[in-house]
């Protein structure tokens, strides 16, 4: 039995002027060539970085509490650059404008072998989101890059909606404004959707990014499904669930297609 080291990490924000807008949470409705993939197993194909576990941390909690994720990765060749992370709030299932990045950060040095990392991003701001989108389903995406070059999405469906008592009361006074304070959020942490993506590392040539397949035994969340939609308290399957992936689908016809997809 071989001992396990874990490295720590430096970790630090890069700075504003080199950040583009994360084209993740719009990319990930385009149908991309690759098998579909799962929700436990995140280790699979052949990369400099193999991501090995994510903890889903402070969940459930209320919707104005930040987001965190424990990290943990496998390093099997060495870098030369560091990693930028990036967690990426969907606002709208129909209008990318409302995306927001909650954090980004740059890793590293990243050491041969395990390592492991908390990432944390502030709570979206409501009032980038549209209000028929504040409650109901929604996704929260966290991304790896390399020298730009995006190599692993990771997807987690998140449901906020108000408790039994405080909906009770809203359904009797349609009228009133959206209370955030009073959304609670909760993550469906045992089904995330992962994308993997062949790109060229350190003493690769450069090729165009494409899609990477996944593991075989990965099977995606079926939205449709009952027995896999994230539930609310009384157990029943949120009303926004097929909704949210008709209107995925109807986005995902206005981009360019590149192959087929896996949906988060």
């Amino acid at each position: 039995m071989y001992p396990i080291f874990f490295f720590f990490l430096m970790i630090r924000r890069p700075p504003r002027s080199t950040l583009s807008s994360s084209s993740a949470a719009s990319d990930v409705y385009k149908r991309q060539v690759s098998t579909q993939s799962t929700g436990g197993e995140l280790g699979g194909a052949m990369s400099c970085i193999n991501v090995t576990d994510v903890q889903v941390l402070n969940n459930p909690a209320m919707f104005t509490d930040s987001l965190q994720f424990e990290i943990s990765f496998e390093c099997i060749a060495p870098l030369k650059e560091d990693l930028e992370w990036k967690m990426t709030y969907v606002g709208s299932a129909d209008d990318d404008s409302h995306d927001q990045e909650l954090e980004s950060v740059l890793v590293g040095p990243v050491e041969m072998g395990l390592n492991r990392f908390l990432f944390q991003g502030d709570a979206p701001n409501p009032a980038l989101i549209p209000r028929d989108d504040v409650l109901g389903v929604t996704v929260v995406l966290i991304t790896c890059s390399y020298r730009e070059k995006e190599f692993i999405r990771i997807g987690y469906y998140i449901q906020n909606e108000y408790d039994e008592a405080t909906r009770a009361h809203y359904d009797e006074h349609p009228e009133l404004e959206t209370n955030i304070t009073l959304v609670h959020r909760k993550i469906v942490h045992d089904a995330p959707r992962v994308t993997r993506f062949h790109i060229s590392w350190d003493d690769e040539p450069t090729s165009p990014q494409q899609p990477q397949g996944l593991l075989p035994q990965e099977t995606p969340v079926d939205m449709g499904n009952p027995a896999m939609a994230p539930h609310t308290a009384q157990g029943e399957v949120p009303q926004m669930g097929m909704q949210m992936g008709m209107e995925l689908d109807q986005r995902e016809q206005a981009s360019e297609v590149v192959g087929m997809e896996v949906d988060i």
